[in-house]
């Protein structure tokens, strides 16, 4: 049986409509205890993506299952950010003139910043990011 402060899979989105830099298609992958980020070459779980959103949540999973996704996960990971570095997210919906933007800002001032090109991308990730840390997220549409 699980102990009470074992990390959990929360959930997941991986998207053409998600572009890190000069990479487009990207996921975001929460647990109880960080973000993960992957390239989309790499997106492992929800399988390679040439448009269009996959998410998912895994309250389904064992705690097993969920031991299995965040060891693939940390095998593939471009980006990792534990929940107490996190110091504020901000999460602009796109619009038809504007990209979104989600922005996870550190304790030690540094952002990583990942383009929102659609809003069901859009909202996967204002889902996913309640969840990880609501207190810490501001949401602009």
């Amino acid at each position: 049986m699980a102990a009470p402060t074992e990390e959990r899979l929360i959930g997941g989105i991986a998207s053409g409509d998600l572009k890190k830099g000069f990479t487009r298609g990207y996921g975001i992958y929460v647990t109880s205890r960080r973000i993960i980020g992957i390239k989309k070459r790499k997106l492992g779980l929800a399988g390679a993506l040439t448009s269009g959103v996959a998410s998912w949540a895994s309250g389904g999973l064992t705690v097993e299952e969920s031991r299995r996704a965040i060891s693939e996960l940390e095998k593939e990971k471009d980006i990792e950010v534990a929940r107490d570095e996190v110091a504020s997210i901000e999460l602009r919906k796109p619009t038809f003139f504007k990209r979104g933007h989600l922005i996870i800002r550190l304790a030690s001032g540094e952002e990583i910043k990942i383009m929102v090109l659609g809003k069901k991308a859009f909202e996967a990730l204002r889902q996913l990011m309640q969840a990880f840390k609501p207190e810490a997220l501001t949401v602009k549409d």
